[in-house]
């Protein structure tokens, strides 16, 4: 799968000297040198440092005991270390040749943006999470600031982490489903905004001679009006108090075959204050599947339609915003449910959302998230 990347900055911008079309992996990392805020359980490693000598059970140990591993990529082909710190989630390693060449599915042009680092940590009870960093190419000076305000995310959902309970009733026996682990990716595009992207997934094996995946998401854009106000002067000189949101369209699919869309939610909204997600039972009546708690939720919002759609493979929602939330953050949590035959040893889940903003000055452009995550079924029987 191709990555689409953040359509904020012509790649002709990149290089005066170079054209767009033939942009070289050894070209394009160039981070400038910043003062990382010193954090004392945070160890911080390149790709570089990465291979066959590399001690994978020291560095899991560490985040075990609560520290954070920052691993800071120098080229478009990132070393991800997920599955050798014994994650059943991961982000795969994306094709990068022709980064130019890609459009959204909103048909707009691509600008780049660069992954710079993935972080990895424990939290809850030993779950473990992986944190993906994006910035704009115009933004490589702001690396540093991004990765620290991951960190301190990750601390807070260290320290006031709570997890739901998610029981479901078979034969009037309690069974609880699995969380695997969590994965987040953001996406600092100046001077448009930003988007952030959750992933919490659940899994219930061999029920009635299948598996269940649950895909709990949250999507969060700000569109640069906010981000301009914002109290680190650092920040506001980056973002352009212009720009407004328009949409946010967000996917959850699978390409592993046999494996298929069970339910989703929430369903279509018209001029509502609130939305409703319930993915606690089947659309196959048949199946008797029925979760009491842990997988249905209601959220605030105003100012927005929703127009979902579900496909065998596929749900997708698209929400268009109107007055206020034009110049707020806009925040959606869906959630699906995919069921397939049990005894696969992976599948594959694409996740996509483009948040589109625009100006006065400018047309609609989007900030793009769209990641395939590998889900390693042998490793998940640990978590």
């Amino acid at each position: 799968m191709k990555k689409v990347l953040c359509y904020c900055l012509s790649l002709a911008m990149l290089s005066s000297s170079a054209s767009a079309t033939s942009v070289q992996k050894e070209d394009i990392i160039t981070i400038s040198s910043i003062n990382i805020t010193e954090f004392e359980d945070v160890r911080y490693i390149t790709d570089e440092e990465l291979d066959e000598s590399t001690d994978y059970e020291e560095y899991s140990n560490y985040i075990h005991e609560g520290g954070i591993i920052v691993v800071k990529h120098e080229t478009l082909d990132p070393v991800m270390i997920g599955n050798e710190l014994g994650m059943a989630l991961e982000f795969e390693t994306f094709n990068t040749e022709d980064l130019e060449t890609q459009v959204s599915k909103s048909g707009h042009t691509i600008p780049l943006s660069i992954t710079v680092a993935t972080l990895y940590y424990e939290y809850g009870n030993g779950k473990k999470g992986s944190y993906r960093v994006n910035v704009s190419a115009n933004n490589l000076d702001k690396v540093d600031y991004v990765i620290d305000n991951v960190i301190n995310e990750i601390h807070k959902r260290q320290n006031n982490y709570e997890e739901a309970t998610t029981v479901m009733s078979v034969d009037d026996e309690s069974v609880y489903a699995t969380h695997l682990n969590t994965l987040d990716t953001v996406n600092y595009c100046s001077p448009k905004g930003t988007l952030n992207a959750s992933y919490k997934l659940y899994s219930l094996e061999d029920y009635m001679g299948e598996d269940f995946y649950i895909i709990k998401a949250r999507y969060d854009g700000t569109p640069g009006c906010v981000l301009a106000d914002s109290s680190n002067e650092s920040v506001a000189e980056d973002f352009d108090s212009q720009y407004q949101g328009e949409w946010l369209y967000t996917s959850i699919e699978t390409p592993t075959t046999s494996v298929a869309v069970d339910d989703y939610g929430p369903e279509s909204t018209v001029n509502s204050t609130s939305y409703s997600v319930d993915i606690s039972g089947s659309i196959d009546t048949s199946k008797v599947l029925g979760f009491s708690t842990g997988f249905n939720w209601s959220r605030s919002i105003s100012d927005v339609d929703i127009t979902a759609n579900r496909y065998s493979d596929c749900a997708e929602w698209d929400l268009d915003l109107s007055w206020a939330a034009h110049t707020r953050t806009i925040t959606f949590e869906p959630g699906v449910t995919f069921d397939c035959p049990t005894g696969k040893t992976y599948l594959y889940f694409d996740v996509y959302a483009a948040y589109t903003t625009d100006s006065l000055l400018s047309l609609e452009e989007d900030i793009v998230i769209d990641e395939r995550i590998r889900c390693t079924i042998s490793s998940a029987v640990f978590y």
